[in-house]
């Protein structure tokens, strides 16, 4: 890696635009290269997340390769509390936070009714 160091003068106005130009191409070109990716990633991860209540199981499925991610046992939980559209699970094992539950309500309710 070769390293350029320029000693810039009081009147040098150009040379410290010169040293800038790379910079003010590459911010604009990783911000449109990052933010899609990102977006992307968290698409893929959470649009095809669903959560379902069996008779004694919450199961964190994957629609799209049709399978389980995760499991706790119903008796394994704890608490149960929602912040926004998120649903955070405690269990003796510790905590999972559901992010994205299209009804934070209905699945806490479906969880304790299940439990009972």
């Amino acid at each position: 890696m070769v390293a350029t160091v320029v000693l810039l003068g009081s009147g040098d106005l150009r040379a410290a635009a010169a040293c800038l130009a790379p910079i003010a191409v590459f911010v604009p070109v990783l911000l449109v290269m990052v933010v899609p990716l990102k977006l992307t990633g968290h698409v893929l991860v959470t649009a095809t997340t669903e959560y379902r209540v069996y008779d004694d199981t919450l199961i964190a499925c994957d629609t799209r390769l049709a399978v389980a991610q995760w499991r706790f046992p119903l008796s394994e939980i704890v608490v149960l509390s929602i912040d926004d559209d998120s649903v955070t699970v405690e269990t003796s094992a510790g905590e999972r936070v559901l992010r994205h539950v299209a009804d934070p309500d209905r699945l806490i309710e479906t969880v304790e009714r299940s439990r009972r």
